[in-house]
């Protein structure tokens, strides 16, 4: 059993007075429950936590039972926070959101089966996690911040490392070039954009479909997203990862609160 990690949190809950139980997001794109003993901070020197969604950290657990499906850790460390994300309403619900759903698509692992391998579909989540939580609190820092546009660039990001992109080279109906239209449309059952043509589109310039392509060419640092990116566009999206991953989009209440 390997029992130095490192992990994103991604859920927590309160066990008794002083600990935790959490759900952290590993390398390899997949999910452990660890329980932090005092890990809510507190006690006779008062101790703060560091133990907040999103946080990048280094944990050593205790060895355990094969068993057991609970991890205990014995030492932690903070490698990464988003400390400007929670000055900022908006931002932490984007970071929610992040880390909500990337508990949704992950899979457990196991640590105690020493013949486990990594995937590129596993390892892509963490990527894409990493990359969104960094973007994030850049772009609140530099005083960039677009919540509509941070939600779509991370999902742009979890659909190429799952390997469920949506086509943006041709309509998906009559096969032109989408170049060649002002109007398009994401079709969540046809797997990519329609032209104006095949289907009248209420969406009037090529927004979304302009995003996609930064996304798809471009490293997550170097995007940047329209101010005139509206709500409707990023619910089409948000309708096309539902409907690749059979999720029920009522299920992630925080991305409602993003305007």
């Amino acid at each position: 059993m390997n029992t130095k990690i490192e992990g994103i949190l991604l859920s927590k809950v309160a066990h008794g007075e002083r600990n935790l139980l959490v759900k952290l997001l590993l390398r390899s794109g997949k999910t452990i429950s660890v329980m932090f003993y005092g890990g809510r901070g507190g006690g006779e020197k008062k101790k703060s936590s560091i133990l907040e969604l999103g946080t990048m950290l280094k944990v050593e657990l205790a060895r355990s039972n094969s068993n057991s499906e609970v991890y205990s850790a014995k030492e932690w460390q903070s490698l990464w926070m988003a400390n400007k994300v929670r000055d900022d309403h908006l931002a932490f619900y984007v970071l929610c959101f992040i880390v909500q759903l990337a508990a949704k698509i992950a899979v457990d692992e196991n640590l105690h089966d020493d013949s486990h391998t990594f995937d590129d579909h596993s390892q892509g989540i963490f990527r894409a996690v990493s990359n969104a939580l960094v973007h994030l609190e850049s772009s609140v820092a530099n005083k960039q911040f677009l919540a509509r546009g941070e939600v779509a660039i991370y999902l742009g990001k979890l659909l190429i490392e799952l390997g469920v992109f949506p086509n943006i080279k041709n309509c998906m109906v009559c096969g032109i070039n989408l170049e060649l239209f002002e109007n398009l449309t994401l079709s969540a059952d046809q797997g990519g954009f329609i032209c104006s043509t095949c289907k009248p589109s209420e969406q009037k310039g090529p927004i979304l479909w302009s995003l996609m392509n930064d996304v798809a060419n471009k490293k997550t640092p170097d995007i940047s997203c329209d101010p005139n990116f509206t709500r409707p566009n990023l619910e089409r999206l948000w309708q096309y990862f539902c409907f690749q991953f059979h999720l029920n989009p009522m299920d992630f209440k925080t991305l409602s609160m993003i305007p």
